[in-house]
C-alpha cells in the first residue's frame, strides 16, 4: 500500500515535469525539486491563464 502511495506520487511528479519540458519549460533547471510551493507559484504565473506576472530576476519572492 505505502509503496503504490509512493510510486505514484513519483510518477505524477514524473509526469508534470515531462509536460513541462513538452511546453519548453525546464523547472529542473531553476528548482532542485518539484514539489515545493516556489515551484508551484512559478508553474501557475507562467500559465496563460495566470493574471500574476512575476518579475523573473527577483525571484523568488519574499513571503
Amino acid at each position: 500500500m505505502r509503496e503504490d502511495l509512493t510510486r505514484d506520487r513519483t510518477r505524477y511528479w514524473q509526469r508534470l515535469e515531462k509536460l513541462l519540458e513538452d511546453a519548453l519549460i525546464k523547472i529542473s533547471s531553476v528548482a532542485s525539486t518539484m514539489i515545493t510551493l516556489s515551484t508551484r507559484d512559478m508553474v501557475e504565473a507562467s500559465s496563460p491563464a495566470s493574471t500574476t506576472r512575476i518579475d523573473w530576476p527577483s525571484w523568488p519572492a519574499e513571503r
